[in-house]
């Protein structure tokens, strides 16, 4: 019996009472916030895409053993991490709103209510498994293709922060490791590379990093 459980039984058993004591999710706070910043920041696509992604996600729901969680928060709690940094670039933050359209809506990137710059970062960020004979290595030629833009790489950061922190509502112990390997992997490297394209973004990128390398080198002490 490993470490991780050693704990879950000692929890199940011990701690049986704990419950969420916040709740983190609030869907229409998110989107009034973002809202409220598109507005008073002079962002269209933003205030656009705030709206669209919410319809194309529908009644999709997160994976989750606790409760259940609209998958329209994922978007939002990106685009509201983007902004409570201080954040405030349209491309960026419309690009967070509809990261996940393309891959997992019935939608196509000409169909995205933005420029040319929000269309080409979705697209770079939408995984097409059918790009190599193996998904591994349709997974290098991903994340490959997107090292080369900052925007691409910024969404993917803030999209791995907010999966990692989730990862014990939902993800299986192997998949967690799987996923803290493909992290260490592939997304490390990425915190140097935007500060190097883009240095003003250099504290947000820190704040991402820090909270990604905790939450991973935590969860590594249960598994």
């Amino acid at each position: 019996m490993s470490i991780f459980d050693d704990w879950k039984a000692y929890r199940d058993k011990k701690q049986s009472h704990w419950t969420e004591k916040c709740k983190v999710f609030d869907e229409a706070a998110m989107k009034e916030t973002i809202k409220k910043n598109a507005a008073e920041h002079d962002l269209p696509q933003t205030m656009k895409a705030v709206e669209f992604a919410r319809i194309l996600h529908g009644t999709q729901w997160r994976k989750t053993d606790a409760e259940s969680v609209a998958y329209i928060n994922h978007p939002y709690t990106l685009a509201c991490h983007a902004l409570a940094m201080k954040l405030y670039d349209d491309d960026l933050i419309a690009s967070a709103l509809l990261h996940d359209v393309v891959e997992d809506c019935i939608a196509d990137v000409c169909d995205l209510p933005a420029g040319e710059k929000v269309k080409h970062t979705v697209e770079l960020v939408t995984f097409d498994e059918s790009n190599g004979a193996t998904r591994a290595i349709a997974k290098k030629k991903y994340f490959e293709a997107i090292y080369g833009d900052a925007y691409a790489m910024m969404v993917k950061i803030l999209d791995r922060c907010h999966n990692i922190s989730c990862m014990a509502f939902g993800f299986r112990k192997t998949k967690i490791i799987s996923y803290i390997n493909e992290t260490e992997t592939y997304i490390y490297p990425m915190y140097e590379q935007i500060a190097k394209l883009k240095p003003e973004w250099k504290e947000a990128v820190w704040l991402i990093q820090y909270q990604t390398v905790s939450m991973v080198e935590s969860a590594k002490r249960f598994v």
